[in-house]
Order: structure tokens, then C-alpha cells, then sequence
């Protein structure tokens, strides 16, 4: 029974390292992992939540176009400078100060909105935070793909 496992597990990472050969590299699978976790959670907070919440406060479709452009003009804007910084910091350490603010942020909308005090300008000020966060992170996230792939053969694998 138990080498049957071992070989079914066999024939299921050739499969996967045949048709996504960027996951043999263990630092790219655990990278894949957290950013996984942690794009759903921002996805959950940028996507859904702001929006849900700034119509569902002012019931304008207007005003909900208004948070989307104020969400995603600083994103615009910070996108050229962060691949500047992503060159002359540490990769690591930026993305993981984005992370801690992108935290801070979904918890202080979770917060605010539990203790009703959420208004619409404060949803268009974490709005504008959420996209200047995402504007840093999005270069910095692409670049350290390829430190966790080892061979450059797989890098386009690994940004895909």
C-alpha cells in the first residue's frame, strides 16, 4: 500500500513539474503559497468589500465609480517608482512592510465597519491606501519571482 502511494505521489509532481516546471523550486512553491493566501484576503478587501460597502452606504452608482478611480489612480501613479524601490531595497523587506500595512488596513475597515463609524470619506481615504499598497507591491512581487526560481528556463513559467 505504501509504495503505491509513494508512486502515485511520483507520477503527480512529474505531471505538475511537466506542465508548471517553476513549482519544483521549493522558495517559489512557498512563495506561491503566501502570496496565494495573501492576494485572496486583498482581493476580499479591494475588490469586494470597499465597493459593497461605499454603495451600500451612499447607494450612488456614481460616488462608486468616484472610490474606484480614487482606489486605482495612486496604483497609477507608484507603479513606475516601485520598480525603482524594488531595485535599491530589499525585496523582501518591502513586500513585507506592504504586507503589514495591507493588514492594517483590512483590519481597520473590519474594525470601523463592526463599530459602525464607517463613512464614505474614510472608505475613499483606505481606498487610495489599498491603491498606493498595491501599486508598491505589484512590481515587487514580480521581481522576486526570480529569486525563487533558480533556473531562468522557468521564469516565465514562474511569472505566469
Amino acid at each position: 500500500m505504501k509504495i503505491w502511494h509513494r508512486q502515485l505521489g511520483k507520477s503527480i509532481n512529474n505531471i505538475t513539474y511537466h506542465h508548471l516546471p517553476a513549482f519544483r523550486w521549493r522558495n517559489f512553491r512557498l512563495f506561491f503559497g503566501g502570496q496565494l493566501l495573501s492576494m485572496s484576503g486583498t482581493f476580499m478587501t479591494q475588490q469586494l468589500t470597499i465597493p459593497w460597502l461605499v454603495y451600500d452606504l451612499t447607494q450612488s452608482p456614481w460616488l462608486l465609480g468616484v472610490a474606484g478611480f480614487v482606489q486605482f489612480l495612486p496604483t497609477l501613479l507608484v507603479i513606475p517608482f516601485s520598480g525603482i524601490l524594488s531595485d535599491r531595497w530589499s525585496r523582501r523587506d518591502l513586500l513585507m512592510v506592504v504586507q503589514i500595512l495591507g493588514i492594517s488596513v483590512s483590519l481597520a475597515l473590519t474594525i470601523l465597519t463592526f463599530t459602525n463609524w464607517i463613512t464614505f470619506p474614510i472608505l475613499l481615504v483606505l481606498s487610495a491606501f489599498n491603491g498606493l499598497l498595491k501599486g508598491l507591491d505589484m512590481p515587487v512581487r514580480h521581481t522576486i519571482v526570480t529569486e525563487t526560481v533558480d533556473d531562468r528556463a522557468d521564469w516565465g513559467n514562474a511569472l505566469a
